[in-house]
This record gives C-alpha cells, structure tokens and sequence, in this order.
C-alpha cells in the first residue's frame, strides 16, 4: 500500500532516532554488505535500514555493538529456552571444549542426549541427530518415503519446515518437478486433507505439519491436530511432526504432550542445542532400523537402506549444551512460561486497545507473534492481511525503545524473562502504538476506527 508524505516524514524521523543509536551497527553494515547480500546470512533476521550487530547477551538481555541494551525476545528464534549465557550449559560446554572440538566419532553424549529425549518423548524409540532443522525435516520426509515407497508429502499452507527443496514453497532455484511431490492444504481445513489423502491414495508418503502455525502467529488449533492424527491413521500414512519450535517449549514432552497427539515420526531442533547447531529426527525401532548396519558374519556388515551422514552430526559442544539444557527444564518450568507468555498476550492487547489500534496478539504457549490486521487470524491466508510495513516499523520503533522482537516476529519468553521485563516491553510497545498511530491511520483506517 502507497504510504503518504506523512508517513514518510514519520518514517524519516523515526529512521533518524535509530541511526543516532546505532552509529557503528551502520559502520559495520555498510563493510558486511561487501561480502554478505543485505549485511547478514539470515533473511530472518534483516532489518531496514540495517540491523543492529548484537555483541553479547545474558539472561533475558542483550546488548548491540553500540552498547544499547535490548530487552530479547528473540532468543535467536525460540532456540534459547534458558536465555542467554545460563550458567549450567556454559560449564557442560566448557567442560567439553576441554576435551576437544570434534572428535571424529561416536561419543557418550550424543547416546545420553538420545536418552534424555526419549524419556519425555517416548514416541521416540530410536532417533539420529543432524547438524539443523533443515536437515531433520529432508531426513524425516527421506524415511517416510523409503518406508513406504511412496513420493508425495502433504503439507498446511504456511507451515514452515526449513528451506530443503521439498517444502521450500516460496523460492527461486526450486526445481517445480520437486515441488511437484508435495501437495498443500489449507492449515485446519480437516476436509481438504480427508479429501487429499482419499484421491491420492497409493501416492502418499507422508503428512507434515506444525503443531503451531508459525508463519500465522504461533497459533495452533488442537482439533485439526486431533483430525489429522485421525485421518493419516485411517489411511496408513505416516504423520512427521514437526517439533523444531515446540518440541521442549510447550510442555517437557514437547506438542505430543501439550495438545495429546502421537505422531509417527518426528523433527527436532533448537532447544536440544542449548544454543549450538542442531536438529534431530526419530520415530519407532522399526522404522529407524533402516539406518542401521544390518548383522554378519564376517567384519563387512549388511549396509544400511538409508544413508545419512554429516561431518558435524552430534557435534559434542551441541550434545552437551542440549543435554545441560533439558536437564535443567523439569516439569516445573512450562507452567510459568505459559503464564508469561499469555501475560504478555494480555498486556500487549490491552495497550493496544488503549491506543485505539487493532491489532492481533497472537501466540501458543510462550511463543507470541504480533500481526497488523483487521480480522482475526486463524490460518496463513488471514495472516498474510496483516501490514508487513507496519509491523516493520513496529519493530524499529520497539529496538529504539530497547525492545528487540525478530523481524518476521516468531517472539518467545524464555525461563529467565523477568515480570519485569514483560512490563517493559508493554510499556514500550504503548509509546510505540502511539507513536506510530498516525501512520497506521494513513495506511489501514479500519485499523484505528474502534
């Protein structure tokens, strides 16, 4: 949408007041952008006109390369659960640097880890670890399909499971004959997915989903995971869930326990790093046996079905970090988190409405997004309403007021977030609301006309 001279002028000033704070952020952005496209390697995490250059963390905050200190509530997208610098993960990591970096072959560790997963996911009987997400979710849809000899994944429209070919839906460079395998339904639309499974009967591998909608605002809706687990179980088709985000977040036994559904295969990631690269996929015995060597006689075993490897698979610093971390989350954590995160829901909608602005406060658990639009959000097609230059200069506004929220707004608590810190971010998102109202006037009238 066209903004007014207004706005720009809004817009400018605003600009100003963030140039004025990040003077050596710009310094380095402008060397980055030499060797890096848009200063960064992560889309994620890009800002306009440039992001801020983080330095250090601890706790609940961070700290720029100007030495502004943030208020996070990006936790590098949901990954650090114990918030910055907790100490119990950096003595395991430490404690392990001691005995070297990578070690060239299995260690205790990783089967410690493996362990310790299993026993709050028991659907897990055995699992493998990859070096990211990205790489659990392509490994976990390569199971199904040497399981069942079959092709085709189906996944909701606006889940996000990583940027591998198959479920990369938005990029250039993806072959269409790969995205030719992957059939989309509409996220809670429980007919379209009885109707997909029924007419492609023979031809499906696997169904994919997100327990929460991420890309929609972290929103979840617990009868369409009931159908789902329903439907695939009709039809024999194997359901991966993807637990990237939630696994560990909502609840110790990650979704499977927050919203009672047993999955047939399942994709980790992020918190089980404790703040290093990691990912993971498991399922049954049976299913992962496929990885396995098979028995001989002599010293050349039977080759396993499915190959996967990777020189940093089960990193040793990952493994104990992750294993620090999910030692350190006992039952007792989530209820907190769940009640912060719906605190902060509240707070949030309540300013808002005092500012005489809608806008969705959406979320699941601790996890909360914040979308500019008129109607509620219940699925990606109604997310993708919301203002995207509004919540942009939200968000710029929010880091002025030393509040940082990532950029595409995938905002978590984490066990070290303070009352504290909730207050203030709600304080500073009341000034920004105010702030930036004029705007919101200009650009969505509907937005502001309560």
């Amino acid at each position: 949408m066209e903004i007014g001279s207004k706005s720009k002028h809004e817009q400018t000033d605003l600009i100003i007041r963030y140039r004025k704070r990040t003077g050596k952020s710009a310094q380095i952005y402008e060397m980055a952008s030499k060797r890096l496209p848009s200063g960064n390697t992560r889309t994620g995490l890009f800002y306009l006109p440039y992001p801020s250059y983080i330095k250090k963390g601890m706790g609940s905050h961070i700290w720029d390369a100007d030495g502004n200190e943030l208020i996070d509530f990006c936790f590098n997208y949901s990954v650090l659960i114990l918030g910055h610098r907790h100490p119990k993960v950096m003595q395991a990591v430490q404690e392990q640097l001691e005995s070297g970096t990578v070690l060239g072959g299995p260690t205790e560790l990783e089967v410690n880890l493996a362990e310790e997963i299993h026993s709050r996911m028991p659907v897990l009987e055995m699992l493998r670890f990859t070096a990211s997400g990205t790489e659990a979710v392509m490994n976990a849809i390569r199971l199904a399909r040497a399981a069942t000899g079959k092709r085709k994944i189906v996944v909701s429209k606006g889940c996000f499971h990583g940027t591998s070919d198959s479920v990369q839906l938005d990029s250039a460079g993806v072959p269409k004959d790969v995205l030719s395998q992957t059939l989309i339904v509409p996220y809670g639309d429980s007919s379209a997915l009885k109707d997909t499974l029924r007419d492609r009967r023979g031809e499906i591998a696997a169904v994919l989903l997100e327990p929460t909608l991420g890309t929609a605002g972290a929103i979840s809706n617990r009868e369409y995971l009931a159908t789902v687990r329903e439907l695939t179980k009709a039809e024999g088709t194997p359901l991966i869930l993807d637990e990237i985000v939630t696994g560990f977040r909502l609840a110790r036994g990650g979704a499977q326990e927050y919203f009672k559904v047993n999955p047939d295969i399942v994709t980790l990631g992020k918190i089980i790093g404790g703040g290093f690269p990691v990912g993971a996929f498991g399922a049954s015995e049976e299913l992962m046996s496929l990885y396995a060597f098979g028995s001989s006689s002599s010293l050349v075993p039977e080759r396993p079905k499915i190959s996967q490897s990777g020189t940093y698979n089960a990193h040793p610093i990952s493994m104990a970090a992750g294993l620090a971390t999910l030692r350190e989350l006992s039952s007792d954590v989530y209820p907190r988190l769940n009640i912060q995160g719906e605190s902060i829901r509240k707070e949030f909608s309540d300013a808002a409405r005092e500012a005489g602005v809608r806008i969705q406060v959406t979320g699941t658990g601790s996890l909360f997004h914040l979308l500019f639009a008129s109607e509620p959000v219940t699925d990606f097609d109604s997310a993708s309403t919301a203002d995207e230059n509004l919540i942009r200069t939200l968000n710029l506004e929010l880091l002025c007021r030393g509040i940082f929220f990532p950029p595409a707004h995938y905002c978590n608590i984490s066990a070290v977030t303070s009352d504290d810190d909730i207050h203030a971010a709600a304080h500073a998102f009341g000034q920004s609301i105010a702030a930036i109202k004029p705007m919101v006037t200009e650009i969505c009238p509907s937005l502001t006309s309560l």
